[in-house]
């Protein structure tokens, strides 16, 4: 599921297409190696959101590193 929101999610999401463009590096070849890496980066998000028990922040927020 969690890749499945990664390949809608790059192209509506700022951070979800920065963490893309990041991983894809410029090549093609790199699309299914770059999905998992934004999939990835929001299991740790949403885990970091139960764990601490907070809302959703927008990517203006947070740097685009995290």
């Amino acid at each position: 599921m969690l890749v499945e929101v990664a390949w809608l999610g790059r192209r509506h999401n700022p951070w979800m297409k920065a963490v893309y463009e990041r991983a894809l590096r410029g090549s093609p070849a790199r699309k299914k190696i770059a999905i998992v890496a934004v999939a990835r980066r929001l299991l740790i998000r949403c885990w970091a959101m139960l764990r601490d028990r907070t809302p959703w922040r927008p990517a203006a927020e947070l740097r685009l590193a995290a």
